[in-house]
């Protein structure tokens, strides 16, 4: 699916969320500005977001964002990975760990960023393909292709994500 700059696309629960947080999001995207390919909005902010990033540090990547509260000017807890080429396809999953409350970012069937200490919280929002809430904004629109984007309630390991990369679209 191709998103123009303010379209998202809003999904209904399509898994059984622990803490709120999908265990596994599984995207393939191609991109050109910093936005956000998959959240799921609460009140004020999205409590995780999988986003091609040119703010964190001012280099093109990738990052999984995990908001540490629903509450306006949140702290944020980052697992990012610099080298993020706009416009070329790219296969991402990120993975979140209650029992470590570790999230993990895996590019191209490889373990690129991990973080933790990851304080997880509820959104009763809907799954989103193509933005991000902040600070009780939609914010971060994706204005690229997204295929195959997946969510499901566990965590898949090194191997599974590497598969799941093998079986290119």
């Amino acid at each position: 699916m191709h998103l123009r700059p303010s379209w998202l696309l809003d999904i209904p629960r399509l898994y059984s969320p622990t803490q709120g947080i999908p265990r596994l999001l599984h995207p393939w995207v191609g991109i050109d500005v910093s936005s956000t390919v998959a959240s799921q909005p609460g009140d004020q902010n999205s409590p995780f977001y999988l986003k091609y990033d040119t703010v964190h540090t001012g280099t093109p990547g990738w990052s999984l964002h995990f908001t540490q509260t629903d509450t306006t000017g949140p702290t944020n807890k980052i697992a990012y990975v610099s080298g993020a080429t706009a416009g070329t396809w790219t296969h991402l999953v990120g993975t979140f760990d209650a029992t470590t409350d570790t999230g993990r970012l895996y590019v191209n069937g490889s373990l690129a960023a991990t973080v933790t200490g990851v304080t997880p919280w509820a959104s009763t929002g809907p799954f989103t393909v193509g933005s991000a809430k902040y600070n009780g904004a939609v914010s971060d629109y994706f204005p690229g292709t997204v295929s195959d984007v997946q969510a499901w309630n566990y965590n898949l390991d090194a191997d599974q994500v590497t598969a799941l990369y093998d079986q290119i679209p």
